[in-house]
C-alpha cells in the first residue's frame, strides 16, 4: 500500500490512506493508524468524497474501541460513520461499521437501543433474504434477551437461528445455535441438557 500511495490520486489516494490505516490498526500502530484515518478524512472532506468521510469515521471507531477501551466515542464514531454511509450505495464497510456500533453499545449496557438498531437489522436481512445476516442479527437479539434475562424469548430466537442454519447447512452457526441453547439450560441450572448441548457442540 505504501509503495503504490505516492502513484495514486483522488479518491483512489483516499482509499489508501483508510486501507493502511486499518492495516496499522491490526498491527497495533495506533500514531499511524490514527494519522492516515485523519489524511482520509481530511482529504475527503476537500473532495467531498462521502465514502471516504464514512470509513474513515469507521477507522476512529475501531481505534477508540481496540486502543483507547472508549466505547463512547466508539459508538460516536460508528454513528457517524453510518449517517454517511446512507448517503452513499457504496455500503462495503458498512458491516464493520455496524458490528463495531453493538460493540460500543453492549459494552455501555445500552441493549433497547441495541435492540432497535437490530429489528431493523433482522428486518432488512429478511426482505434480502441473506442468511448469513439474519443468522447473525439472531445472534445478537439472543444475547441482548439472555442479558436482560428474558429467557422465553432467547429461546425462540436460538431456536430459529438454529433450524436457519440447519436448512443452509452451515455448520458453523449451527454450533453458535448449540452452544446459545447450552448457556440457557445453564441459566436455568438445567445442568444435564445444557451437558448435551455442549456436547453436540463439540
Amino acid at each position: 500500500l505504501k509503495k503504490v500511495l505516492p502513484l495514486l490520486k483522488d479518491t483512489a489516494r483516499i482509499d489508501c490512506f483508510n486501507a493502511l490505516s486499518y492495516e496499522y490498526i491490526l498491527s497495533g500502530k495506533k500514531d499511524l493508524a490514527e494519522y492516515y484515518a485523519d489524511l482520509a478524512y481530511e482529504d475527503s472532506k476537500k473532495r467531498n468524497y462521502i465514502q471516504g468521510i464514512a470509513i474513515s469515521f469507521s477507522r476512529k471507531s475501531y481505534i477508540a474501541r481496540k486502543f483507547y477501551d472508549d466505547f463512547v466515542i466508539s459508538e460516536q464514531m460508528a454513528k457517524a460513520s453510518l449517517r454517511w454511509f446512507e448517503q452513499t450505495a457504496d455500503n462495503r464497510e458498512y458491516d464493520n461499521t455496524y458490528n463495531y456500533l453493538m460493540d460500543a453499545l453492549f459494552a455501555q449496557s445500552k441493549f433497547e437501543e441495541a435492540m432497535q438498531y437490530l429489528e431493523e437489522r433482522y428486518s432488512n436481512a429478511m426482505q434480502s433474504g441473506d442468511t448469513l445476516k439474519i443468522l447473525k442479527a439472531l445472534h445478537r437479539i439472543f444475547a441482548i434477551s439472555r442479558l436482560s434475562k428474558k429467557n422465553k424469548k432467547s429461546f425462540l430466537f436460538t431456536q430459529q437461528a438454529y433450524d436457519l442454519a440447519l436448512k443452509a447447512n452451515n455448520k458453523i452457526w449451527i454450533a453458535n445455535s448449540l452452544y446459545n441453547m447450552a448457556q440457557l439450560y445453564m441459566l436455568v441450572e438445567d445442568y444435564p441438557t445444557a451437558l448435551f448441548y455442549f456436547r453436540k457442540v463439540i
